[in-house]
């Protein structure tokens, strides 16, 4: 960002009314805003849930500095920057860690939204932040559901969660499971009666050897996640694929769940996880709107990206910064972050009529090699890609290979820079960059952008 321009900038703005938003807690797509979707889990917070509960592995004065500047930042630039968290987390499991954090003493600000379990449900905050911390009062709640995301996904998929629940228990329930609900399938040690395995509900049963055509042993149990309206999430007996009546069981209730599905005409994806690595590797089913069929038509991609993730709120926003000359800023560390960081994914390519380059998405390195290889046939997408209002942040991990190394290589430096890597805890350090490289790209989000927000990356 040049001095000069910034300079003038500062004077001008001074002199101009300042902007607002028009809806209470949700995004207002204004010129020169910034909307951002951070990852929750050692993204946004960057010391873990064991951590917090053992006291352990963290700098307690460098966490309590980080959640304060982050104050600062965010009452400094108001209503010019909007922040979500977007986690994999349920919305129980993510009260859970917002309270742990309240008691340690700690006040890491509460974003305007969050968004369960990898893009699913979206929670509006509906009061400050000091009606938590002061007074406990947690500020998400089922009543503050966005409904108008459920009614789009509805629109888009003829998605009914509450009908398609009650459809799923209906069916479980005539093979006589016993059927368990709770908040989490985590472990107890971190989320208490919240737990499908608290006090029993659903056992330990690793001490189970499993074999292909085993005879009955696991419990006849079954654990349903309160998911919320938007996606659907039940786990099934340990040995349920390797006793040979058992899987016919599960193939006739897959069976039925989809011919009801049909018959609704619902456009959804159920998918079958042979072992749910929080849920003591028992095997799990997943029923979501199919939002994006296309997905099938790309072997780089992850068929799972088909269904609700987190991709899809940020997409969305992706497209209102584009019409109104915004700026969305996207951060993560895992594996489950991959398709929202990556920048190719924001620019709706025709898969018919690029089938190759839409193959390539999930594959940044080959995917800018295709673009820059045929400059001419892409030369529109070329130019997409340049302007885009977006920066990802990628922040570090302690692996020794990070999930997000190729979309790090790809688009961290050249001409299609679009993604700052950050270590641990520099996540504001991170924002800050991101809209400064974005301003320096786009002059016009810079001479728009709010005193606030340009004031707080100063």
């Amino acid at each position: 960002m040049h001095i000069s321009s910034i300079t003038s900038m500062n004077l001008y703005k001074h002199n101009q009314p300042q902007k607002r938003l028009n809806t209470v807690g949700q995004p207002s797509f204004k010129s020169g805003k910034v909307n951002a979707y951070f990852d929750f889990d050692l993204t946004y917070c960057p010391v873990s849930q064991e951590n917090l509960r053992l006291g352990t592995c963290y700098d307690k004065k460098n966490f309590r500095k980080y959640c304060e500047s982050f104050a600062e930042f965010t009452d400094e630039a108001g209503d010019d920057f909007k922040f979500h968290v977007t986690t994999g987390r349920t919305l129980a499991e993510y009260e859970i860690i917002s309270r742990l954090i309240r008691k340690c003493g700690y006040k890491l600000p509460l974003p305007s939204s969050v968004i369960t379990k990898n893009g699913s449900d979206e929670y509006i905050k509906s009061a400050k932040d000091d009606a938590f911390y002061v007074n406990g009062d947690f500020p998400f709640s089922k009543k503050s559901r966005n409904i108008s995301k459920e009614e789009d996904i509805n629109a888009l998929t003829n998605w009914r969660g509450p009908e398609i629940q009650k459809k799923v228990r209906e069916i479980l329930n005539s093979y006589d499971f016993k059927i368990f609900d709770a908040d989490s399938e985590m472990p107890v040690v971190d989320q208490g009666d919240k737990s499908l395995f608290y006090n029993g509900r659903l056992r330990y049963e690793h001490n189970i050897q499993l074999k292909p055509g085993m005879p009955p042993t696991s419990d006849w149990n079954v654990g349903i996640r309160n998911d919320g309206n938007c996606k659907i999430f039940f786990t099934l007996p340990y040995d349920m694929l390797y006793c040979k009546e058992r899987t016919e069981v599960l193939n006739d209730i897959l069976a039925k769940i989809n011919d009801y599905l049909a018959q609704t005409n619902t456009r959804a994806y159920v998918r079958l996880n042979r072992s749910e690595v929080f849920c003591a590797s028992r095997p799990s089913v997943v029923i979501e709107p199919l939002v994006d069929s296309d997905i099938e038509k790309c072997q780089s991609v992850p068929k799972s990206d088909k269904g609700l993730a987190k991709f899809y709120d940020t997409r969305l926003a992706v497209r209102g910064a584009e019409e109104n000359n915004d700026l969305v800023i996207v951060a993560g560390d895992g594996s489950n972050d991959f398709t929202m960081l990556n920048p190719a994914m924001y620019l709706d390519i025709d898969a018919d009529k690029y089938p190759k380059l839409y193959n390539l998405l999930g594959s940044p390195q080959e995917f800018l090699e295709e673009l820059e290889n045929n400059k001419e046939k892409y030369a529109e997408i070329s130019a997409r890609l340049e302007n885009l209002p977006f920066v990802g942040i990628v922040v570090e991990t302690d692996g020794q290979r990070h999930p997000l190394d190729s979309i790090v290589r790809a688009y961290g430096s050249g001409k299609y820079k679009k993604i700052i890597m950050v270590e641990n805890a520099m996540l504001e350090s991170g924002i800050k960059e991101a809209i400064k490289a974005y301003s320096k790209q786009n002059p016009k989000f810079e001479e728009q952008m709010g005193i606030n927000i340009f004031q707080a990356i100063c």
